[in-house]
């Protein structure tokens, strides 16, 4: 089975990324429950910044070539990743609520801020997004969106490889004062750098992998299970503290691009499409949401050992179908009604970003 690239619409899904975004997700998640047992989980969101950038960039630059403004741009991403994102705000709200974790000066600023996507004020050394603090990488995912459709949709591959460089030389010498590179999501001038590097190294690399595969033939492949299986396998790589910082740069700036270049080069056996398209389709409303559920974890079992498989077997299958719930009964449906509000062609969305 092969698939000629150039045959493809713009906007058409890589099944293997979908199956590394569905993983990824489920790593990144089980990260938050149970660090032990997810280490590098966190750099799962450096993966979706570079499945972000190829696909941003193989639905939108002839598109923004031909006259597309920014403005209808970013409503388009913002119908995307909006709805499920208030989902993930008003339940952390609820569970953040509950357990006391705000004063209420401090919640009604947060929520205020949080409602329009940006980030909360009053709270230095704070999360960016207390009520679900994975959205940080949201809203630096809206940034560079609007950067790309500014000026990089447009810029030469010489010039995201320096961007690239620049952000890898910003990162070098965080992640030893860090200890790791999870960072971005507390308002901290070094968080704050530390996820800029990361989303502009990410996604320009993205942007350069999708430039460079134009053209080229994708293949049916039983190395899309090994490449999922692989991705597992280096998110719960677990080493020494003192190794962390370098563990993580080499799976950012290393690793995470290749994932990507063999993922977008292969797609799965005609057999598991079906399984791949499933994991792209509640990736986003798993990583909305999961944060919501682990700290909801908390307030119903306080004493509950995060590490024993029945918990995380428990764990795994509530978000994977409460995921799967919002995905197929709130997220399509919601999106399609404002679609149709404000005329745009749904097909004109990539389903899988």
């Amino acid at each position: 089975m092969s698939v000629s690239g150039t045959a493809k619409r713009l906007d058409e899904r890589v099944h293997t990324l979908d199956g590394l975004r569905g993983v990824a997700a489920c790593l990144v998640a089980l990260y938050h429950f149970s660090h032990p047992l997810a280490p590098a989980g966190y750099i799962a969101v450096d993966l979706f910044f570079i499945m972000s950038g190829y696909v941003i960039a193989q639905a939108y630059t002839v598109r923004l070539e031909r006259g597309l403004g920014a403005p209808d741009f970013l409503r388009m991403r913002l119908l995307r990743l909006y709805p499920l994102y208030a989902v993930g705000l008003v339940l952390g709200l609820v569970v953040t609520t509950l357990l006391g974790l705000l004063p209420l000066k401090q919640t009604l600023a947060s929520l205020a801020a949080n409602s329009l996507m940006l980030p909360a004020p009053l709270l230095h050394g704070g999360y960016l997004y207390p009520f679900n603090p994975a959205s940080w990488s949201l809203f630096f995912e809206l940034v560079i969106n609007l950067a790309f459709a500014l000026w990089m949709f447009k810029a030469r591959s010489w010039t995201l490889t320096l961007i690239m460089l620049a952000a890898a030389i910003v990162m070098v010498p965080i992640a030893p004062g860090h200890y790791n590179l999870n960072v971005g999501f507390r308002i901290l001038p070094e968080q704050i750098i530390g996820a800029t590097a990361r989303v502009c190294f990410s996604f320009s690399a993205g942007i350069l992998v999708y430039r460079w595969q134009q053209g080229r033939v994708r293949t049916g492949s039983w190395l899309a299970v090994v490449l999922l299986l692989l991705t597992v396998a280096v998110l719960m790589l677990s080493v020494p503290t003192s190794c962390q910082a370098g563990r993580d740069l080499l799976l950012v700036l290393i690793v995470s691009p290749l994932l990507v270049i063999v993922g977008v080069r292969i797609d799965p056996p005609a057999s598991l499409l079906p399984v791949f398209r499933y994991l792209g389709d509640i990736s986003y409303a798993l990583y909305a949401v999961h944060m919501a559920v682990v700290n909801a974890w908390l307030l119903w079992r306080p004493g509950d050992d995060h590490t024993a498989a029945s918990s995380i077997i428990a764990y795994l299958l509530l978000i994977i179908v409460l995921a799967t719930g919002l995905e197929h009964f709130f997220d399509k449906p919601v999106r399609l009604y404002l679609a149709r509000r404000r005329r745009i062609a749904t097909s004109a969305i990539p389903q899988s970003v």
